[in-house]
C-alpha cells in the first residue's frame, strides 16, 4: 500500500498541499478528482517520490518512500507521466517496456 500522511508541500510561500492524506491500495484503481490548481498533480508527484513533502510522510509497504533503493522501488512501482516529450521515435509498446 502507498500512503501519503499529513503531507504538506509549498513552493516559496505558496502552499500547494496542506496536511493531505491519501491511500493507494495495491491492485486497485484510485481516482483523484478536483478543480484546476487543487494540487492533484502535486499529490501524485509526492506519491511517486518525484518530489519530497515539506512536512508529513509518504510510505510504500510501510517503508518511507525516500528509503527505497531506486532499483528495488522500480520492481514494485511504475509511473507513467501525464505528458512526455520523447526526442526519439518510440512506439507505444517500446515506451511501456521502458517502464
Amino acid at each position: 500500500m502507498l500512503s501519503v500522511e499529513q503531507a504538506s508541500f509549498s513552493v516559496k510561500e505558496t502552499i500547494i498541499l496542506d496536511n493531505c492524506n491519501a491511500v493507494f491500495p495495491v491492485g486497485s484503481l484510485t481516482v483523484v478528482l478536483g478543480p484546476n490548481g487543487a494540487g492533484k498533480s502535486t499529490l501524485l508527484q509526492l506519491a511517486c517520490g518525484e518530489i519530497q513533502p515539506n512536512h508529513g510522510s509518504v510510505t510504500f509497504h510501510k517503508k518511507s518512500l525516500s528509503k527505497w533503493d531506486i532499483k528495488e522501488k522500480s520492481r514494485s512501482m511504475g509511473v507513467l507521466a501525464q505528458t512526455s516529450s520523447l526526442s526519439f521515435a518510440f512506439t507505444v509498446e517500446e515506451v511501456v517496456k521502458l517502464g
